[in-house]
């Protein structure tokens, strides 16, 4: 599928390059209204322990699922990474 996107403020790995307006050129497949967006790459981490050590950062210390959840949402953030497959030990 191809998208262009309209409006956008399109971060690249040595650039910051802004869309001000309508794409230049015959567009193909979906156009995306972007105004106003940020368009950056990101990471899709395919197998991740952070939650699990957010949960449990200590032998014997345990934080609540919703607030480790909070904090691994945020540190994912921080680190560009866009999608998390996260997994907890039970038993």
């Amino acid at each position: 599928m191809t998208r262009t996107f309209q409006g956008a403020t399109v971060c690249l790995p040595d650039q910051i390059a802004e869309i001000g307006g309508p794409a230049q050129g015959s567009a193909q497949g979906e156009i995306v209204d972007a105004s106003g967006r940020i368009l950056a790459p990101a990471v899709i981490d395919l197998h991740g322990d952070a939650f699990e050590r957010q949960v449990m950062p200590r032998p014997g210390t345990y934080f609540p699922h919703d607030v480790a959840a909070l904090d691994t949402d945020r540190q994912l953030a921080a680190n560009a990474i866009a999608t998390a497959y996260l997994a907890i030990t039970l038993g």
